[in-house]
């Protein structure tokens, strides 16, 4: 995984003439809300609670968590705020290993007309 870096807007992004202006939603990190099934999915279901520090290809709090009941039965959700992120893009590794693949059998090709 890639380096961690700050999300949080810098200071100096959020000031205007010398005066504080009003902060914008992204000044304090990245929100991602996560549904029952992806709660599910990661093994955590109803176990968050705000305020909870979590890891997930970033770190930050939980902002929101509740739980609802209906017929199925218990059904949670939490909103994250990331502070710090990291990003690797697998699809930009695929499209190099298959150039790599192209690349070998040209040669593969060319050697063998020698």
């Amino acid at each position: 995984m890639s380096k961690m870096v700050n999300l949080k807007r810098p200071k100096s992004d959020r000031k205007g003439d010398g005066a504080e202006v009003a902060a914008y939603p992204g000044d304090d990190g990245v929100s991602v809300h996560l549904d029952h099934h992806h709660l599910t999915k990661l093994g955590v279901g109803g176990a968050l609670k705000s305020g909870d520090k979590v890891e997930f290809a970033g770190r930050g709090h939980v902002e929101h968590s509740s739980t609802t009941t209906d017929k199925d039965g218990e059904r949670h959700s939490a909103t994250i705020r990331l502070h710090k992120g990291a990003i690797e893009h697998e699809a930009a590794k695929e499209e190099a290993r298959e150039e790599l693949k192209g690349e070998l059998a040209k040669n593969y090709d060319a050697a063998d007309k020698k």
